[in-house]
Protein backbone atom coordinates (compact mmCIF):
# COMPACT_ATOMS: atom_id res chain seq x y z
CA UNK A 1 0.00 0.00 0.00
CA UNK A 2 1.18 3.31 -0.82
CA UNK A 3 1.32 6.45 1.45
CA UNK A 4 -1.62 7.89 -0.39
CA UNK A 5 -3.12 4.59 0.01
CA UNK A 6 -2.64 4.62 3.43
CA UNK A 7 -3.56 8.36 4.12
CA UNK A 8 -6.98 8.21 2.21
CA UNK A 9 -7.94 4.88 4.30
CA UNK A 10 -6.43 7.04 7.42
CA UNK A 11 -8.86 9.85 6.39
CA UNK A 12 -11.70 7.37 5.71
CA UNK A 13 -11.63 6.04 9.44
CA UNK A 14 -11.73 9.40 10.59
CA UNK A 15 -14.64 11.00 8.71
CA UNK A 16 -15.87 7.72 9.14
CA UNK A 17 -16.75 8.62 12.75
CA UNK A 18 -17.62 12.05 12.10
CA UNK A 19 -20.42 10.80 9.76
CA UNK A 20 -21.72 8.60 12.25
CA UNK A 21 -21.23 11.15 14.90
CA UNK A 22 -23.31 13.45 13.16
CA UNK A 23 -26.18 10.54 12.71
CA UNK A 24 -26.32 9.85 16.48
CA UNK A 25 -26.42 13.66 17.72
CA UNK A 26 -29.98 14.24 15.33
CA UNK A 27 -28.17 17.51 13.95
CA UNK A 28 -29.04 18.69 10.59
CA UNK A 29 -25.61 18.30 8.50
CA UNK A 30 -25.71 22.45 8.24
CA UNK A 31 -26.18 22.63 12.41
CA UNK A 32 -23.57 19.56 13.01
CA UNK A 33 -21.04 21.27 10.31
CA UNK A 34 -21.62 24.64 11.61
CA UNK A 35 -21.20 23.87 15.29
CA UNK A 36 -17.84 21.95 14.99
CA UNK A 37 -16.33 24.31 12.44
CA UNK A 38 -16.57 21.67 9.24
CA UNK A 39 -17.39 22.74 5.54
CA UNK A 40 -20.35 21.32 4.30
CA UNK A 41 -18.35 20.86 1.35
CA UNK A 42 -15.76 18.60 2.85
CA UNK A 43 -18.48 16.63 4.89
CA UNK A 44 -20.52 15.95 1.60
CA UNK A 45 -17.30 15.16 -0.28
CA UNK A 46 -15.70 12.04 2.66
CA UNK A 47 -19.51 10.64 2.97
CA UNK A 48 -19.83 10.38 -0.86
CA UNK A 49 -15.97 8.53 -0.82
CA UNK A 50 -17.58 6.26 1.76
CA UNK A 51 -20.29 5.65 -0.43
CA UNK A 52 -18.49 4.71 -3.24
CA UNK A 53 -15.66 2.52 -1.22
CA UNK A 54 -18.70 1.01 0.29
CA UNK A 55 -19.89 0.48 -3.42
CA UNK A 56 -17.27 -0.40 -4.47
CA UNK A 57 -16.81 -3.62 -2.09
CA UNK A 58 -20.43 -5.06 -2.24
CA UNK A 59 -19.77 -4.99 -6.67
CA UNK A 60 -16.43 -6.92 -6.04
CA UNK A 61 -17.84 -9.30 -3.31
CA UNK A 62 -18.59 -13.08 -5.01
CA UNK A 63 -21.69 -12.82 -1.61
CA UNK A 64 -22.64 -9.04 -1.26
CA UNK A 65 -25.02 -10.24 1.73
CA UNK A 66 -22.20 -11.57 3.50
CA UNK A 67 -20.07 -8.08 3.49
CA UNK A 68 -20.12 -6.62 6.89
CA UNK A 69 -17.69 -4.29 8.88
CA UNK A 70 -14.67 -5.37 10.78
CA UNK A 71 -14.95 -6.55 14.03
CA UNK A 72 -18.80 -7.31 13.18
CA UNK A 73 -20.65 -10.50 12.98
CA UNK A 74 -23.74 -11.64 10.34
CA UNK A 75 -26.86 -12.32 12.46
CA UNK A 76 -29.45 -14.96 11.03
CA UNK A 77 -32.79 -13.60 11.30
CA UNK A 78 -34.41 -15.02 15.02
CA UNK A 79 -36.31 -17.88 14.67
CA UNK A 80 -40.57 -16.99 14.32
CA UNK A 81 -41.59 -16.77 17.78
CA UNK A 82 -43.41 -19.20 19.52
CA UNK A 83 -47.13 -19.10 19.74
CA UNK A 84 -46.41 -18.56 23.36
CA UNK A 85 -44.76 -14.46 22.94
CA UNK A 86 -47.10 -12.09 22.28
CA UNK A 87 -46.59 -8.87 21.15
CA UNK A 88 -47.69 -5.46 23.73
CA UNK A 89 -48.19 -2.83 23.16
CA UNK A 90 -47.29 0.21 25.79
CA UNK A 91 -49.16 3.86 25.82
CA UNK A 92 -48.74 6.48 28.22
CA UNK A 93 -50.65 9.06 28.69
CA UNK A 94 -51.06 12.05 30.91
CA UNK A 95 -48.85 9.79 34.02
CA UNK A 96 -51.18 6.57 33.40
CA UNK A 97 -49.29 3.26 31.39
CA UNK A 98 -52.16 1.63 29.43
CA UNK A 99 -51.21 -1.92 28.16
CA UNK A 100 -52.79 -3.58 25.62
CA UNK A 101 -52.29 -6.71 23.20
CA UNK A 102 -53.91 -8.66 20.38
CA UNK A 103 -56.79 -9.59 22.44
CA UNK A 104 -57.57 -5.82 23.27
CA UNK A 105 -60.54 -4.65 22.66
CA UNK A 106 -59.92 -1.66 19.64
CA UNK A 107 -62.95 0.49 20.97
CA UNK A 108 -62.19 -0.02 24.63
CA UNK A 109 -58.90 1.05 23.80
CA UNK A 110 -60.31 4.12 22.22
CA UNK A 111 -62.30 5.41 24.95
CA UNK A 112 -59.58 4.63 27.33
CA UNK A 113 -57.35 7.03 25.82
CA UNK A 114 -59.83 9.18 24.77
CA UNK A 115 -60.66 9.59 28.68
CA UNK A 116 -57.13 9.94 29.40
CA UNK A 117 -56.19 12.66 26.85
CA UNK A 118 -59.42 14.82 27.97
CA UNK A 119 -58.04 14.86 32.24
CA UNK A 120 -55.26 16.94 30.64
Amino acid sequence: MTTREATKEFRLAQWTQVIQHRADSGLSVKEFCKGNQISKDAYYYWQNQLRQKATYEISKAEDPDSIAPRGWMQLKPAAKASAATSATLDIEINGCLVKADGNTDPDFLIKICRLLRSSL
